[in-house]
């Protein structure tokens, strides 16, 4: 033990309660005391109060130097904060949900060293921010190396069955879902106009132009109407107000949907074969007009009748 750690007495703990017919909290339970036995024979537990002794030991000017009683609470404290850290870590928590649940399981409390026999004070979730930062992110690097270290030696402290193999890694390639926005009906007729004005952009740049205005200028416009809908609900008749928003736009889209269509049938008429980005549109032109005709012909209300299922399937094709 590190000459910065005074060894205090423990205070008596509850025992924890006989759980019987549920095999998925023995589990859990079995773990929490694999993680506190490696805690301790590693040593990496009292390396990690030493570390937080080491930056709060400093003198600072103005200050008296810490007493007997701080100190422990203090080592009490990083230990707390290292445990908690874990056992968030294991449960996928956010701050708040790790408090509530710290607050109802006695398993949880004795991991993290909370539990009394008179009244138990949970960290709140202010307090397990500060304790995910209670140490700089290099010291808690270092700490981890040697651990790693120390699991590959078979004879070392930890007593593994079997070494640990840094030749493998493990990396969570799980895809993060998209935050996209609620596909109501004038959000559908702005993302398929982009999408048709992307493919008439890139059309147009292989040489084939036919008599339509320039692309940026339907943008331009699906964007203003756009705009009118979104500040249309500060209005007094905003329900009329969106509606006539939302005519102006199917006004518009008979055109801009079309020109595409026009466009790409010409190209494939003319017998030329697409090059380099220009090919992606024209195999796509068959899915973009029914999915164009589809969102053009839904009706005038405020929000989209589709299912949740046919909303999400257009709003993956745009």
């Amino acid at each position: 033990m590190s000459s910065l750690i005074i060894p205090f007495p423990t205070d008596l703990r509850p025992r924890l309660p006989t759980i019987v017919g549920n095999v998925d909290y023995l589990t859990l339970c079995q773990r929490l005391q694999q993680i506190e036995s490696l805690l301790q024979a590693s040593g990496l537990e009292a390396d990690f109060v030493e570390k937080a002794l080491q930056d709060w030991l400093k003198p600072k000017p103005a200050s008296r130097p810490p007493t007997a009683r701080q100190q422990q609470q203090f080592q009490l404290r990083s230990r707390r904060a290292l445990r908690c850290t874990i056992l968030r870590t294991l449960l996928q928590e956010d701050y708040r949900g790790f408090s509530c649940a710290l607050a109802g399981s006695p398993l949880y409390q004795w991991f993290c060293l909370v539990d009394a026999l008179d009244a138990v004070r949970v960290p709140s979730k202010s307090e397990l921010q500060r304790f995910a930062h209670w140490l700089e992110a290099a010291q808690m690097r270092r700490m981890m190396e040697r651990l790693l270290l120390a699991g590959m030696d078979p004879a070392g402290p930890l007593d593994l069955k079997e070494p640990v193999d840094l030749e493998e890694y493990f990396v969570d390639t799980t895809a993060l879902k998209a935050n996209v926005h609620f596909p109501v009906d004038w959000v559908l007729l702005r993302d398929a106009t982009r999408t048709l004005m992307k493919a008439v952009t890139l059309i147009r740049r292989e040489g084939l132009k036919a008599r339509m205005e320039p692309p940026a200028e339907f943008l331009r416009r699906i964007n203003r109407l756009c705009i009118e809908m979104t500040h249309s609900r500060r209005k007094p008749e905003s329900r009329k107000e969106r509606k006539r928003v939302l005519r102006g736009m199917k006004s518009w889209s008979r055109w801009w949907g079309a020109m595409p269509a026009s466009i790409g049938t010409c190209w494939i008429r003319s017998g030329r074969k697409p090059i380099g980005h220009g090919a992606r549109p024209i195999r796509s032109w068959g899915g973009l007009t029914r999915c164009w005709s589809f969102c053009r012909g839904r009706r005038n209300r405020r929000t989209s009748g589709l299912s949740a299922s046919g909303r999400w399937t257009m709003r993956r094709r745009f």
